[in-house]
């Protein structure tokens, strides 16, 4: 089971690049753009991210492929205590309503977006990972601690009205949510233990596992509703020289359906092998295998469960340098079970008209030390383009430990 666990967590990013404006919208002088009477987006990203396991180990556990032992080996005597992987797939439609006056405010403009999302973690031990990928045969006579161990996956669509400003691009959205699936457990304790001659094993296990509704599957199956808010503050610095910024997105829940399942874990688990003395006497009706399942003390649950969603909080710092050069700097936080604060710093270059291009260093999330790049394009009147990843070593180095990408297509009308 933790095996399966851990293949699903790796099908499934450091940094939301799309959690955030593009910073070339709100730091360029050129307000063309803006004097149309609408802007469409239509943004993507995807990722994968992990400050234990690499590109290489997570492509042949997905895709299969022979895992060499001494990559494994490395893998682990170089894991630290506290590993993750985290995952984030979305994509997003948004339509800006820059003509029209609400409520006598000629800065306000009307924002609607339609938007689907993948998002999951697990964070492990060491010894979780030894025991999946090395086996318990070293582990004679002791009782290995293999917790606590957190994994969740979750999947979901927004469809949301709201309001923004035209100068700073601040705003607030409301959205209703579509609760695709839901998956989540917490094991605070997991422990094995082998007895010296391996003859029988014990497995004590604490904790909770939650699942939404089974039977119902694919995209917008139904699977429960919700609410959320996204927002954007920002606030314009004298002269125009730069911007700081606050951006929440997936600030709420979902109620899934009285189909929902909880199981509450709280048990010790004993397997003595097989007694196969009528097998070898031929007696080969009476052979039967112990179901672990009838030993697993569970208690089970089927009812409503009302979830938060993993909500994205970012503050970020953007500065003119040196005429047509910015820089910026920021922090973005997951808040669950894996992620850790991510932090990042950038430069800005115009090497063209309307072209710009960005690097940026960052460290945190669910990886280490990431570089990325991007490419801006804002087109007098009509287009903006921007594509980049915030891992960009993961697509060169299979050593490295994660890769993404992302992209924002923008039209005037």
């Amino acid at each position: 089971m933790l095996k399966h666990l851990v293949h699903v967590s790796f099908l499934f990013v450091s940094a939301c690049a799309m959690a955030q404006l593009p910073s070339l919208l709100l730091m360029t002088n050129d307000t063309a753009w803006k004097s149309k009477s609408m802007m469409a987006f239509i943004s993507g990203e995807g990722g994968i991210a992990s400050n234990s396991v690499d590109v290489r180990f997570m492509q042949k556990s997905l895709l299969g492929g022979h895992i060499q032992r001494d990559h494994i080996d490395n893998l682990w005597k170089n894991m630290p205590e506290k590993s993750r992987v985290g995952y984030a797939v979305n994509a997003q439609l948004e339509l800006l309503n820059f003509r029209d006056t609400l409520f006598g405010k000629p800065n306000l403009g009307l924002r609607a977006a339609l938007s689907t999302h993948y998002h999951g973690y697990v964070a492990f031990q060491p010894n979780a990972f030894e025991m999946v990928y090395r086996g318990n045969a070293n582990d004679d006579a002791l009782a290995k601690e293999l917790g606590p161990i957190a994994m969740q996956s979750q999947a979901w669509q927004k469809f949301g009205f709201g309001l923004f400003n035209k100068k700073t691009l601040s705003g607030v959205t409301f959205s209703l949510v579509e609760g695709q699936s839901y998956r989540s457990l917490q094991a605070d304790q997991l422990s094995l233990y082998t007895s010296g001659i391996g003859d029988s094993l014990n497995l004590q296990v604490s904790g909770d596992y939650y699942r939404s509704d089974t039977t119902r599957n694919g995209w917008a199956n139904g699977s429960g509703i919700g609410a959320c808010l996204d927002f954007d503050y920002n606030i314009l610095l004298d002269n125009g020289d730069g911007f700081v910024g606050l951006s929440v997105r997936n600030l709420g829940f979902v109620a899934w359906n009285d189909l929902s399942e909880q199981y509450r874990l709280n048990s010790s688990l004993n397997w003595e092998g097989v007694d196969a003395t009528d097998w070898l006497g031929s007696e080969l009706d009476s052979l039967s295998l112990p179901d672990w399942n009838d030993s697993l003390n569970t208690d089970r649950a089927q009812k409503t469960m009302v979830k938060a969603l993993p909500a994205t909080i970012q503050l970020r710092y953007l500065h003119k340098w040196k005429g047509n050069r910015y820089w910026e700097t920021g922090v973005s936080f997951n808040p669950n079970a894996a992620a850790v604060p991510l932090v990042y710093a950038g430069l800005s270059h115009a090497i063209g008209k309307g072209l710009w291009l960005s690097e940026r260093v960052s460290y945190g999330g669910y990886g280490g030390f990431a570089i990325g790049a991007d490419v801006q394009w804002l087109s007098t009147n009509s287009w903006f383009l921007r594509a980049g990843a915030t891992q960009l070593e993961g697509w060169i180095l299979p050593g490295t430990g994660g890769r993404s990408v992302y992209f924002n297509l923008g039209k005037n009308f």
